[in-house]
């Protein structure tokens, strides 16, 4: 049994709300999994308080690790190699330090199980390589990990430095992208992705008009560097085999845009191709 945060006695399981007393639920078209709850961070946008669990700081555990496995693949709308799975999504970071070893233990018994289905984990937090070797050694469950950055510099919003968040997910920082690439080798493919693109001297001048909205836009040159970063990242993906939407903006209203992404997934829909889109974008 893993027990690397403490575990909360049946009297304090009883004495929690009852939302936070449900460790599997329904979100974002799948199964959530969160029988870790508390979370340092603060970051005001956290949606913990809709569980009646704000001032819940340090993370508890409601359940062992083997426990919550086992209500989640017992759960009335969990189907082996079907249901997409979410895990601490939403009252925790699943790799804070103490929170980490459950990450892996729930992921590696997941695994072990030979189930395929997709799992979501979310973090904001430090993501070490040794992190990403132990999630790529799963053999059958279909890993996305989802980097969270907000640029949003006022602490009493976002306590946690943006800057270390951005030193895992934005190139913009210097950082390596075939590290990002490997840490995102096994995420499901969309059957479409959009990139909404713009002449950087147009972006840029929205920049100067409006004002920056984060640390990375304030440099002069952000526009330019940001627009090479797009341009290298699709290419990369069309040479992976993606199809790719890139739309020019720099002089169209956000109807046409609306309405050209709109025409083709009307034609996807047409041509039976599925669900599954991804939509990128230039800051403007």
């Amino acid at each position: 049994m893993t027990t690397a945060v403490p575990i909360l006695t049946p009297e304090q399981v009883r004495a929690l709300p009852r939302r936070a007393r449900e460790v599997v639920e329904y979100r974002k078209s799948g199964l959530s999994l969160n029988h870790i709850q508390g979370c340092p961070l603060d970051c005001a946008y956290c949606i913990r308080h809709t569980y009646g669990l704000w001032d819940q700081r340090q993370p508890r555990a409601v359940l062992s690790d083997e426990e919550a496995v086992e209500q989640l693949i017992g759960h009335r709308y969990f189907m082996p190699h079907v249901t997409p799975l979410q895990l601490f999504n939403r009252a925790t970071d699943p790799f804070l330090p103490q929170v980490k070893k459950h990450t892996f233990a729930v992921v590696d018994n997941l695994d072990h199980r030979g189930l395929r289905n997709h799992l979501l984990i979310i973090t904001r937090y430090r993501v070490t390589d040794r992190d990403c070797e132990q999630l790529a050694a799963t053999r059958h469950l279909r890993l996305t990990l989802l980097f969270t950055y907000s640029g949003i510099e006022d602490r009493r919003i976002e306590p946690y430095p943006s800057s270390v968040a951005a030193l895992v997910m934005q190139q913009l920082d210097g950082v390596d992208p075939e590290y990002l690439w490997r840490i995102n080798a096994r995420a499901i493919r969309p059957h479409l992705a959009v990139i909404l693109d713009a002449d950087p001297a147009v972006v840029a001048q929205r920049l100067r008009d409006r004002g920056p909205h984060n640390r990375l836009q304030k440099p002069p040159s952000s526009a330019h560097t940001e627009w090479h970063h797009y341009r290298e990242v699709c290419q990369r993906v069309t040479d992976a085999g993606w199809t790719i939407q890139r739309i020019d903006c720099s002089a169209t209203t956000v109807a046409d845009v609306a309405h050209l992404v709109r025409q083709r997934l009307q034609d996807f829909e047409t041509s039976g191709t599925g669900s599954g889109f991804g939509v990128s974008h230039e800051r403007d």
